[in-house]
């Protein structure tokens, strides 16, 4: 079955909107609640790679993390995912020259 997911973080699953996935698992998942990084002061996501970009997008529209570390394709690539997202309406979280999560409010 085909899964609507776009990436993952921490074994947590979500969509291109930033929606998590709630399934039910045939195992206990050990994991740290992914809910938990919007009480972080600073969550760094690592990530790279054009088949990336749309996960990074979407955990960033989420506030999933304050920082990102990537290479400049998947980020020129992040950020045309980003805009085209904003532009439908869909709420923000990347600030060119901004400070992620800061700026949100």
């Amino acid at each position: 079955k085909r899964s609507a997911a776009c990436g993952d973080i921490l074994a947590h699953f979500f969509d291109p909107m930033g929606r998590l996935f709630t399934a039910k698992h045939g195992y206990d998942l050990l994991a740290f609640n992914i809910l938990g990084l919007h009480s972080l002061r600073r969550s760094i996501c690592l990530a790279g790679g054009n088949l990336k970009a749309q996960g990074i997008a979407a955990a960033g529209l989420a506030g999933f993390f304050s920082d990102l570390i990537t290479d400049e394709n998947t980020a020129i690539r992040v950020l045309e995912i980003v805009r085209r997202t904003k532009s439908s309406d869909a709420g923000a979280f990347f600030h060119e020259g901004g400070e992620g999560r800061e700026n949100t409010k």
